[in-house]
């Protein structure tokens, strides 16, 4: 058998796994699972505190890597304009490459200190690393088994838009694309911290590590909760990024697959009720803030914490919206027949995976 027609065959095998939205939530929360197991178990981490344990395993670990999935599922399916389903099973394959970072650097720094992280950097040294692949210092921020993973997942990325398009130009485009994604999330915070300063005015070309540092390394206090510490603070400040960012991701992917169901979705909203719900929660945050001074937050991650409790109220009621459009569906085939379920833009089954 020529490489060629084995690869196609390994290919098709993987696109056409059978998938359902339950079977991929299940198996990607199991690598996700044991890629935090590993990393617990390897690298000889302490003893985390229940609040630690949670920052790093919503943030680093399954935010960070549903993000990255998710954005990197909508740019091959711009590039290949293939069935989304097909690229999220060979995707979900690939997910097991996030198990290899942990095994490399226990391997090649054994005892040593290191930390796998970001890149904290101004613009300059950012764009010096970019060509760099990351730069020097392996043994902090993108260490070894990182570069490993990434060199793979962009050749892999290559390789699989190649088999696909047939033209070089597309590999480059697709390699680049994808290693541009990955460096961008490597550095994160950075980028994060550039569009802050700038936006409060300073020169960009003026923006240093420690503007960085103090922006994502400082401790973290939003209204009356206790202060987070350095430890978790950056955790918790990442994550408020990535909930927004992730939630816009989800709606482009969904305006890539289908826009006549997204724009089923949001016409089905039931705005007012959207409006009051909103409402009710900043109505209850200026109480509290009248009565309450000395918690009184204003800063970037306060805003931040209130854009994502909005966001929870709204996801909130969307989903009290589609289990009543489910349980009304007969009534709403007389009453409200301009709902997505009696126009049949959506079967059940699709409507409660939403």
């Amino acid at each position: 058998m020529s490489t060629r027609k084995a690869l196609k065959k390994i290919i098709t095998f993987f696109e056409n796994t059978p998938l359902t939205f339950n079977g991929w939530l299940l198996g990607f929360a199991s690598i996700i699972a044991i890629r935090f197991y590993l990393e617990e178990l390897l690298l000889n981490l302490k003893t985390r505190s229940l609040e630690s344990f949670l920052g790093v395993l919503l943030h680093s670990v399954f935010l960070f890597f549903l993000f990255s999935y998710l954005v990197i599922l909508g740019f091959i399916k711009v590039l290949t304009r293939e069935k989304l389903k097909k690229i999220a099973a060979i995707l979900l394959w690939g997910e097991w490459i996030i198990l290899l970072p942990p095994l490399i650097d226990k391997a090649i720094f054994r005892d040593r200190v290191f930390w796998s992280f970001y890149i904290l950097d101004g613009p300059v040294g950012i764009i010096k690393r970019f060509f760099l692949f990351f730069g020097d210092h392996p043994a902090f921020g993108i260490t070894y088994g990182t570069r490993v993973e990434v060199a793979l997942v962009v050749l892999m990325a290559g390789g699989y838009l190649y088999y696909k398009k047939k033209k070089l130009s597309s590999v480059l485009i697709g390699a680049l694309g994808v290693y541009l994604i990955l460096f961008l999330l490597g550095v994160f915070p950075s980028v994060l911290a550039i569009i802050v300063e700038t936006v409060k005015g300073k020169a960009f070309w003026l923006i240093t590590k420690n503007d960085v540092s103090q922006l994502f390394l400082s401790p973290l206090k939003i209204f009356g909760f206790p202060e987070k510490s350095l430890a978790v603070s950056i955790h918790y400040k990442v994550s408020l990024f990535y909930n927004l960012l992730l939630f816009g991701v989800l709606i482009a992917l969904q305006w890539i697959e289908d826009k006549n169901k997204l724009w089923s979705l949001i016409r089905n909203l039931r705005f007012p009720q959207v409006v009051f719900n909103s409402g009710l929660l900043l109505t209850g945050a200026a109480i509290g803030a009248a009565y309450f001074k000395n918690n009184l937050t204003l800063d970037l991650f306060s805003f931040l914490a209130v854009a994502n409790l909005l966001l929870a109220v709204l996801m909130a009621w969307l989903f009290a919206v589609v289990w009543n459009d489910i349980n009304d569906l007969a009534i709403d085939k007389i009453s409200n027949p301009g709902r997505p379920l009696p126009q049949g833009v959506f079967s059940i089954g699709e409507y409660q995976i939403y």
